[in-house]
């Protein structure tokens, strides 16, 4: 698990050719742009999130130093999803980490429950679906059978009918790609916004 420093990782980000006197909004607009090409996902999805329609969410941002003080774990095999969800988060002012796959979530996770002495460590977990030896819901149902009770956003560009079925009963939400950076923060937003009891509650 890596902690992330918002403007310094932005800033240090391979992929962008900015002067690192540019402030993080900027500086995450543009390289998104370039990853957006890379992996195909230009368009906003007409899906919305599972349980949380995008019609008349609740969109209002958490204040900034709530925001410091929300940890969010994001889990992606692909380095430059990873990166990208990262940077997004980061740079809107979350406490962000990281995992490259299932078994990184889970070892993450489990630490920081030890750290912290909580069945929620972390205020929003963020994964992929599908990532090479777990799957991210085959993840969340085994810390779901711990008592972990952290709020869970999938992301994916294929999900079938199975998919949705499981996420929906692991009381977690679905985000599909295509999606735009802003369709993304407000997804985790409104999971960040509703309480705990009334994410774990959602069918």
């Amino acid at each position: 698990m890596q902690a992330l420093h918002p403007c310094n990782m932005v800033q240090n980000a391979t992929v962008t050719g900015n002067p690192p006197n540019f402030n993080c909004r900027p500086i995450v607009e543009h390289c998104a742009v370039s990853l957006l090409d890379r992996v195909g996902m230009v368009c906003a999805h007409p899906f919305g999130i599972m349980g949380i329609p995008l019609a008349g969410r609740n969109s209002s941002a958490l204040p900034m130093k709530s925001r410091a003080s929300t940890k969010i774990l994001v889990v992606d095999d692909h380095p430059a999803m990873l990166q990208l969800m990262s940077d997004v988060l980061a740079c809107d002012g979350y406490n962000v980490s990281q995992a490259a796959n299932a078994f990184e979530m889970k070892k993450a996770i489990q630490l920081a429950r030890a750290e912290y002495q909580s069945e929620a460590p972390f205020d929003l977990v963020i994964s992929d679906v599908f990532m090479p030896g777990k799957t991210g819901p085959d993840a969340l149902s085994e810390l779901r059978r711990v008592g972990h009770r952290s709020r869970f956003l999938f992301v994916s560009s294929f999900p079938d009918v199975a998919a949705f079925e499981r996420i929906e009963a692991l009381n977690a939400q679905l985000l599909v790609k295509p999606f735009s950076l802003q369709e993304f923060r407000d997804a985790a937003r409104a999971l960040l916004l509703a309480p705990l009891e009334e994410v774990e509650n959602l069918s």
